[in-house]
């Protein structure tokens, strides 16, 4: 799994983030599928990326994506976003 999606940060500013490789660290139980991954970003920012997906049919889920970043400059402060979403096959 991966995902694009720009994160907006706390004084105005956004962050475009690219991860791939979601799906390491990820268990399913019941249904349900819950992990987080670490970002590094090196000596300016830390942070993690929380995927909750529940299957609730045969060939669907519902899932919510949460990002958050925080960043050691006070230019950029602390990023977030929540993503939720439904898919199909």
């Amino acid at each position: 799994m991966s995902v694009k999606l720009p994160v907006t940060c706390r004084r105005g500013h956004s962050v475009a983030l690219e991860e791939s490789a979601l799906a390491a660290g990820i268990t399913i139980t019941n249904h349900t599928a819950r992990g987080t991954l670490k970002l590094s970003g090196g000596r300016e920012s830390a942070g993690a990326i929380a995927v909750s997906l529940d299957f609730t049919a045969a060939g669907s889920l519902e899932g919510r994506l949460s990002v958050h970043i925080a960043f050691r400059g006070r230019r950029m402060g602390l990023c977030s976003k929540t993503l939720k979403f439904t898919a199909r096959t």
